[in-house]
């Protein structure tokens, strides 16, 4: 499937590091895996304690001393430049954000996202923007699907990723269950890399269907196969 058949569902800011399960220097859109910047706890918009929010600065790489210069800006992007949790609406203020506060660091890697046709409608039914829950219009992943935009098709993309999403969010991916990937692998016959992203989408779509048909996965889902592209 050609980039231009996937919907863009906005850019993430996440820190690249190696992780316990063996994946060297592995790119994940979870979470749990990469840190994300400005970080899942938010800084003005919940009710996390100072402690709280710092911990996400220290995981994301910025240092303490720049929390109140990262506060003040979170305040004034939310919902502008990005919204719930950490999902950028542009390249271009993805881009400016990794450049004020993080430079040139290596590890610090623009991500696009992409989904597959079916899947924007599944996942954007019943959490359509505009609804009369105001909660549903943070979430900057369905706004982005509403738009319907598509990935161009030069971006280079990095592999797809199975994801757990629910209620809007990005959630746990197949990295993070021992033993997942390696089941799945077995089962579908796929040779999935070291990195944990399978190289094509049918490929990622397989051991998909054989995670939701043979629960072998600890969350429920949905699980969608989510495509990366490096965009730094």
């Amino acid at each position: 499937m050609a980039n231009q058949d996937l919907i863009l569902g906005g850019f993430v800011i996440v820190k690249v590091s190696p992780d316990s399960s063996g994946l060297e220097h592995c790119v994940s859109v979870s979470p749990d895996v990469c840190p994300q910047f400005p970080g899942e706890a938010g800084f003005w918009w919940n009710d996390f304690a100072n402690r709280k929010q710092e911990e996400y600065l220290v995981e994301s790489g910025i240092p303490i001393e720049r929390y109140t210069e990262i506060k003040e800006w979170a305040q004034s992007a939310f919902e502008i430049k990005f919204g719930w949790a950490c999902v950028f609406y542009e390249l271009s203020d993805a881009k400016e954000a990794k450049h004020v506060f993080f430079r040139n660091d290596p590890s610090i890697r623009v991500i696009a996202l992409g989904f597959s046709a079916q899947d924007s409608t599944e996942f954007l039914d019943g959490w359509t923007p505009g609804s009369d829950d105001p909660s549903i219009g943070e979430r900057a992943l369905l706004k982005m699907l509403f738009l319907g935009n598509r990935v161009p098709e030069n971006w280079p993309t990095l592999g797809y990723e199975l994801v757990e999403c629910s209620s809007g969010m990005l959630g746990e991916s197949w990295m993070v269950q021992d033993g997942l990937i390696e089941k799945c692998a077995h089962a579908t016959g796929q040779v999935i890399p070291k990195t944990g992203l399978c190289e094509t989408l049918e490929s990622a779509e397989l051991c998909r269907e054989y995670i939701e048909n043979s629960g072998v996965a600890d969350e429920e889902g949905p699980w969608l196969s989510i495509q990366l592209v490096d965009c730094t």
